[in-house]
């Protein structure tokens, strides 16, 4: 077993991991170790010589990273598996700036609602579930009047906090279950489950 000094980025001595190799595996998130022990298993089968999966690794602070593990088989002349070679990257910051990318194609950037795409997508599903049975749903119109009132009089900046507000209390008066959103300007719409 050889562990990289670079162990040390998570707050980790190589000779404390060597000395307990299985300390790794009490340090992936709850949520992603079945997954990783499922990739880990299917890196012993032939038919997988490489791969590439990602979970979060707790760091010697308590908190967590995302990693993405890129390993190959070694095998010997006669193919027999030798050893498997693992290389860790820390890819927290792109999976933090993949997931605020897929925040922005859902929601409107103003507002944090959903936007129009995402609202009538799940309106379209929720049609669909309801003809074959699911309970109904209601929709709610919101059209704010004398708007552009507002943006000529007082600026753009004094409309983009009026609608914030106006979000702000859709959000606050509907229930979990109901979705919310900006379907463009000063329209807004509620779904009801």
């Amino acid at each position: 077993i050889y562990i990289s000094q670079n162990v040390k980025l998570f707050g980790y001595e190589p000779a404390a991991m060597i000395e307990s190799p299985h300390l790794y595996q009490e340090l992936i998130h709850p949520d992603d170790i079945a997954e990783v022990r499922e990739k880990q298993a299917r890196s012993l089968e032939s038919a997988t010589p490489r791969g590439v999966f990602e979970f979060r690794l707790m760091t010697a602070s308590g908190a967590y990273r995302w990693v993405e593990n890129r390993y190959s088989q070694i095998r010997d002349a006669a193919g027999r598996l030798t050893e498997i070679e693992g290389l860790l990257i820390d890819v927290t910051e792109r999976k933090a700036a993949e997931e605020k990318i897929a925040q922005l194609a859902r929601a409107d950037p103003l507002t944090g609602l959903a936007n129009r795409n995402t609202f009538i997508e799940r309106l379209r599903q929720s049609y669909v579930d309801a003809r074959r049975g699911a309970p109904a749903f209601a929709l709610l119109y919101i059209d704010l009047d004398r708007f552009k009132d507002i943006n000529d009089t007082l600026g753009h900046p004094v409309g983009d906090r009026f609608l914030i507000e106006v979000s702000k209390r859709i959000k606050e008066t509907i229930r979990d279950t109901d979705m919310a959103g900006r379907l463009g300007g000063d329209e807004f719409a509620v779904m009801q489950s």
